[in-house]
């Protein structure tokens, strides 16, 4: 076999990288879903020596996080909005088309309270399950007061009652 000089070495390994980056993207993520791989990579992560590092990592990388996201909230608020839903309601259980039903059966107004939409923000509220379930949409101030109760309807009840008790 001619020898071949490093340059050579180099042009061939990244044209190969390249070719076949897909094909290794999909190895990686197969490899990575199986259970034992996902059972050592969490011990890995649980180990104290790597959350420290981590926590050095982030705390480091703070202050270029915040700037980033900044940027790109003030150069997207279209997209930026449509990520904070994707983030925070599907999150929670709800999609896109369970929300704009409940919107509809409630008449855009909280569970609640009745207040309407127009003049408050939009809670979607759900049950702190895995997975969360979605309940209904509430207002800020509902959902708040659920969220300090800590959903336990026996606390509520006796909240009501005090109330009651000193005239309200």
């Amino acid at each position: 076999m001619p020898y071949i000089g490093l340059e050579q070495r180099r042009a061939y390994a990244r044209d190969y990288y390249h070719k076949h980056k897909a094909r290794r993207a999909e190895r990686e993520k197969e490899l990575r879903s199986r259970p034992e791989a996902k059972a050592k990579r969490a011990a890995y992560n649980a180990l104290p020596e790597q959350k420290e590092k981590r926590a050095a990592r982030q705390r480091v990388h703070a202050d270029e996080h915040l700037k980033t996201n900044q940027r790109y909230r003030k150069n997207h608020p279209e997209k930026y909005k449509e990520l904070t839903w994707n983030n925070n309601r599907r999150r929670n259980g709800w999609t896109p088309d369970s929300f704009e039903e409940a919107r509809v059966v409630q008449d855009n107004r909280c569970a609640i309270c009745g207040t309407s939409f127009d003049a408050a923000k939009i809670h979607a509220d759900h049950e702190h399950t895995e997975p969360p379930k979605p309940r209904s949409l509430l207002c800020g101030l509902c959902n708040k007061g659920l969220g300090q109760f800590l959903d336990n309807p026996e606390r509520l009840e006796a909240a009501a009652a005090y109330l009651r008790r000193w005239g309200k």
